[in-house]
């Protein structure tokens, strides 16, 4: 599995559990090394295995980045709790093209475990590229133009007038 993610930046786990996102916590831990950490009190993993339904420890060791999101989150275009921000794109009925989660973060997460809990009834297709392949073939056929993208100072904002939300790197 790992290889896979490594070789290709992406990796398909099929029939995770419907949880509060202990599994997908559980998933994030055992990816980043804690697969050889066994205390249930600092392991996401180990705690899981145990049975815990936990996604953050109070002392934990590994698992999920904790964003202001939280560490754990659902995304959906429908039932979302009150206060919460709409202004993602992640939150809509529509498509989406080719981007990067969350550039308005200094430290963007590396990795990002995604989880289908209802499939559409149709259309619904993810499109996923490899940035960094892309980039080294830019890169390699035109200089210019990867200097231009790579050097280049910007400023990336996500703004929520509703709820004050003003992200910005």
């Amino acid at each position: 599995a790992l290889r896979s993610l490594f070789r290709y930046g992406i990796l398909i786990i099929a029939d995770t559990p419907l949880d509060n996102g202990a599994s997908v916590a559980a998933i994030g831990a055992a990816l980043g090394g804690g697969s050889v950490k066994d205390a249930k009190s600092t392991s996401i993993l180990a705690n899981y295995r145990e049975g815990g339904s936990e996604t953050v420890l109070e002392h934990g060791t590994d698992g999920p980045l904790r964003t202001l999101y939280g560490n754990v989150w659902s995304t959906s275009s429908s039932n979302q709790e009150d206060g919460t921000s709409k202004a993602d794109s992640a939150y809509g009925n529509e498509g989406l093209p080719l981007h990067t989660d969350m550039t308005y973060l200094r430290d963007p997460p590396g990795l990002q475990i995604f989880t289908m809990v209802h499939p559409a009834p149709q259309g619904g297709e993810s499109i996923i590229a490899d940035g960094f392949a892309v980039a080294n073939e830019l890169r390699k056929t035109d200089p210019g133009a990867f200097a231009v993208l790579s050097q280049t100072v910007r400023r990336y904002r996500c703004i929520d007038q509703a709820t004050g939300w003003d992200l910005q790197a």
